[in-house]
């Protein structure tokens, strides 16, 4: 039985996984895939050099967010080597019309970070639509304690502004792809609907946003037993 490897998203760290630990899983912590200059490929690689120095002949690769599309691109690198993925709450790339906003508001966001202390930076992040249903209070202190530094790198340089676009890359691999997505995540809800439209698997859960993997983790849990190992 293929072993379940987990990636955080920006912000996060290996502690966020902590209800999925099981002998079937291993978390990543992306600090640990830094070098002088990032990008998403070359953390990808990292990472896939490191699984590939295991005993394991594959793996499935759950992501979130940031983390979700490093699984997804992984998944491109070697389709065998990693079985399935699931990205939770990706987006994988950016349209025409998108690009102007999302530089400005990647900017503003740089600055923010910057400039504030960390925590009053997290009580203005998580103030966004995107995370309108998640308690941020019970995940303050985690916040807070990550390295600043190196998540600033990944801020700067790994914004989907710097990615390839990926999302015609596994259209061959559909049946092995799942998008899991918080229904409350409205500013996101559109983009998965049109990700089914070209073939992709999506399931939405409810009561959830953005981090639907923090909210409603028993839920997610089943679903990624249910989507690698049958289970449930």
């Amino acid at each position: 039985m293929e072993k379940t490897v987990l990636i955080h998203g920006l912000f996060g760290s290996h502690l966020d996984f902590s209800y999925y630990l099981d002998d079937q899983t291993i978390v990543l912590n992306l600090e640990e895939f830094d070098s002088y200059r990032l990008t998403l490929e070359k953390v990808a690689k990292r990472i896939y050099t490191y699984l590939k120095s295991l005993p394991a002949a594959s793996y499935h690769i759950v992501g979130y967010s940031l983390g979700g599309r490093i699984a997804f691109y992984l998944k491109y690198l070697d389709p065998i080597f990693f079985q399935k993925c699931i990205c939770i709450g990706s987006k994988l790339t950016l349209h025409p019309e998108e690009l102007v906003s999302k530089l400005v508001s990647q900017i503003s966001w740089e600055l923010s970070y910057a400039y504030l202390d960390s925590a009053t930076f997290f009580k203005r992040w998580y103030a966004q639509p995107l995370f309108s249903s998640f308690d941020f209070d019970h995940h303050l202190e985690k916040r807070v304690a990550i390295n600043k530094h190196f998540h600033q790198k990944c801020l700067n340089q790994l914004s989907i502004l710097h990615q390839l676009d990926m999302e015609t890359l596994l259209m061959p691999y559909q049946k092995q792809l799942l998008f899991l997505y918080g229904e409350n995540d409205l500013p996101y809800k559109n983009y998965y609907e049109n990700i089914k439209k070209i073939g992709y698997q999506v399931m939405g859960i409810k009561y959830s946003s953005h981090p639907v993997f923090l909210e409603n983790p028993k839920e997610t849990y089943k679903i990624i037993k249910r989507f690698f190992y049958d289970m449930y």
